[in-house]
């Protein structure tokens, strides 16, 4: 339990596990939000709170429901409140505030946070080191308490219930050592005759001329206010009897948790009668005068023994100041800095003005201020989920300090939280891609959460949804797609065009089916195909035996009636055009150039013509003589060309001009025959 108030005692009747609190952490309450639960105490719950203007926080002590909300009742909280308000000192917990909201009475606390995680009370403290707090420290928080104490009593007030967890510490800068503690709980003040307590000056007066009171009084429900309230391990004897007490009791309570502290027993009353041997004896010497019997025997105030504590203090710093101081060192090296500071804190109590201490205090702030910096850092990474940058500082905090268990915590969990982490992602994401119905990308996703654990149900639940969808959309997509198929492949056969039909037939998923309506379309596709096919065939027979107007015309037959938009007739038809257009063109040149006797001109346009005629009859023989005459021409041309390279272009010429005369090579030019034209040029 977070503890900001110490260990409270719970009222006689009072069940902790029965108990519920009056506010909820995350409410409000009046002007202030409620953050949690700190403890109860006396006739009070406490809460940690945040005044909703300012952002202060508070502690908040709420009159607890167990306690019947009567007139006298309600006085006496509200006598507390006072009581504590008149106590202005730094060693005790203040109260500035008294009201009412909601039915609810409650008064506002100074909020002590303790001087480090988990260290609030000074039972807190002593837990901490093993039960035990060190001599120099103990002298100088004792000091303060009795300081406190002092105070109280001089006010009239006797607390009536000291213990290490109603010691609370916190945090001063203006303090020697950093350390302060506060008296806090006077709720057990108001339970036991505090109107006794609030005229403690009269009685005080009346005591001096001899007078004591021992009468007891009754409160509204008839219970003697001198009934045993009070933590019984610490009770003094006249309380455990229930007589008459005063500030004496107190310094009983602080004898015995100054012996605990020192000794570490859980129980001091067992072994307090006893000389110890473990103790100094200035400390056994104040302990036994705190802790006698008789209240007579005692320290008579809180101021008497206080001055004779101040005795001893020098003496008493001295054993543990340097050993601290030491131990601090020790620790800074191994990288405990948390431990280092403690036992700096307990140095810096008992040499305040020590220069070694001063110097070794300002390197300590400075680290513990970069620590918690990275540790904010870690968290912030942390909230945010970005573990990475998490652990990066993590290993820096761990570089520095190794002992911080919230950082150490992180870097076990480290792994299993990025794990964590990256299976929430992919589920969230699969949950999002399945809730879009996007299944296949919702499936990718599963298997991936399933890769990382595959015993995750979320992950199995979203996969499998996600494959039945899949499987379910797959069959409606078939279905849709067969029936876009058929319904286009019959109006394409509609159309009579059989072979884009049959295409889509074949890509439809239900080609291979045998199903009576698609071997009907496929049957008619095949059908109308084939008799195009015919016709394609006599169009090439009549193409082979140069009939190129019959070919043309059965093909008109397919694109006019048989299938009008066929692609594959419509490419056959215009190959076919340009076929006939080439071969007379191609006609027409070889016939002009015979008729000039262009030889070569002639025979390139045969080999056009019979490219795609080869058995055409005028191509074959006009190819047959112009290969003769060129031939022949060619020695005539070579004799030719022997004379110009040896210089004797008069014979050269003259073999030209017979040659040409020879086979009537008229209208020539250097385009029709290059070999003769060459050499006449020359």
């Amino acid at each position: 339990m977070d503890r900001s108030i110490g260990d409270m005692p719970t009222l006689p009747g009072g069940s902790e596990r029965s108990w519920k609190g009056i506010l909820q952490p995350g409410s409000s309450f009046g002007r202030y939000r409620v953050h949690r639960f700190l403890g109860r105490g006396g006739m009070g719950e406490v809460y940690e709170v945040e005044h909703e203007l300012n952002g202060a926080h508070y502690a908040m002590k709420v009159l607890s429901s167990e306690i019947p909300q009567t007139p006298e009742n309600i006085s006496r909280f509200e006598r507390e409140a006072k009581v504590m308000a008149r106590l202005e000192h730094p060693n005790v917990i203040s109260v500035d505030y008294f009201d009412e909201t909601d039915g609810k009475y409650w008064f506002r606390m100074e909020l002590a946070r303790g001087i480090e995680e988990g260290v609030v009370t000074l039972g807190d403290l002593a837990a901490r080191n093993g039960g035990r707090i060190g001599q120099g420290l103990l002298v100088c928080l004792f000091e303060q308490i009795l300081d406190g104490l002092s105070c109280a009593h001089e006010k009239g007030v006797i607390h009536r219930d000291l213990k290490p967890g109603n010691i609370l510490l916190a945090h001063s800068d203006e303090m020697a050592g950093g350390i302060v503690p506060k008296i806090s709980d006077f709720g057990l003040v108001r339970l036991v005759g505090q109107d006794w307590l609030l005229h403690k000056t009269l009685i005080s007066t009346q005591q001096s001329l001899g007078e004591r009171a021992t009468e007891e009084t009754k409160d509204s429900q008839g219970l003697s206010t001198q009934s045993l309230v009070g933590t019984y391990a610490y009770m003094s004897p006249e309380q455990k009897q229930r007589r008459l007490i005063d500030e004496r009791s107190d310094i009983y309570a602080v004898g015995l948790m100054i012996y605990r502290l020192l000794t570490g027993y859980a129980n001091p009353g067992e072994k307090i009668r006893k000389k110890d041997s473990t103790l100094h004896a200035f400390w056994q010497r104040i302990v036994d005068q705190s802790v006698r019997e008789d209240p007579e025997d005692r320290f008579a105030t809180a101021a008497a023994m206080l001055v004779e504590l101040r005795r001893g203090h020098r003496v008493l710093a001295s054993l543990d100041g340097k050993a601290s101081l030491q131990k601090s060192d020790v620790e800074f090296q191994a990288k405990r800095c948390y431990t280092a500071n403690r036992y700096l804190d307990e140095a810096s109590m008992i040499f305040p003005n020590d220069t070694e201490v001063l110097e070794f205090r300002a390197v300590m702030r400075e680290q513990l201020d970069i620590l918690q910096e990275l540790k904010i850092k870690m968290q912030n990474f942390r909230r945010l989920k970005k573990y990475g940058d998490a652990l990066a500082v993590s290993q820096q905090f761990c570089a520095v300090c190794i002992e911080d268990e919230d950082i150490n915590k992180f870097i076990v969990e480290y792994p299993e939280l990025v794990t964590r982490e990256q299976l929430r992602q992919l589920i969230e994401e699969a949950s999002w891609f399945l809730e879009a119905e996007e299944f296949e990308a919702a499936s990718q996703a599963a298997q991936k959460a399933l890769s990382v654990d595959p015993e995750d149900g979320r992950a199995r639940q979203i996969h499998g949804q996600a494959l039945a969808m899949l499987k379910k959309m797959q069959i409606q997509h078939t279905r849709e797609q067969v029936s876009k198929g058929l319904h286009k492949t019959h109006s394409l056969l509609r159309q009579k065009r059989y072979a884009e039909a049959l295409d889509t037939l074949r890509h439809t998923p239900c080609s291979d089916s045998i199903h009576p309506k698609v071997i009907a379309l496929r049957n008619a596709c095949q059908a109308g195909l084939k008799t195009i096919r015919q016709y394609w065939e006599k169009a090439e027979e009549a193409r082979k035996s140069s009939d190129y107007q019959r070919a043309i015309s059965l093909l008109n037959k397919v694109l006019h009636g048989v299938a009008p938009e066929d692609p594959g007739t419509i490419e056959r038809l215009n190959r076919l055009r340009s076929e006939v257009k080439e071969l007379s063109a191609a006609s027409t040149e070889m016939d002009h150039a015979w008729k000039n006797g262009s030889y070569k001109k002639c025979l390139a346009a045969a080999d056009r013509i019979l490219a795609f005629q080869p058995e055409h009859p005028k191509a074959r023989e006009c190819k047959v003589e112009c290969t003769d005459k060129i031939q022949s021409i060619q020695p005539y041309i070579d004799k030719a060309e022997e004379y110009c390279q040896n210089q004797q272009y008069d014979k050269a010429i003259a073999t030209l001009e017979q040659t040409k005369r020879h086979y009537c090579l008229r209208k020539r030019n250097a385009k029709d025959d290059a070999g003769i034209e060459t050499q006449h040029t020359a």
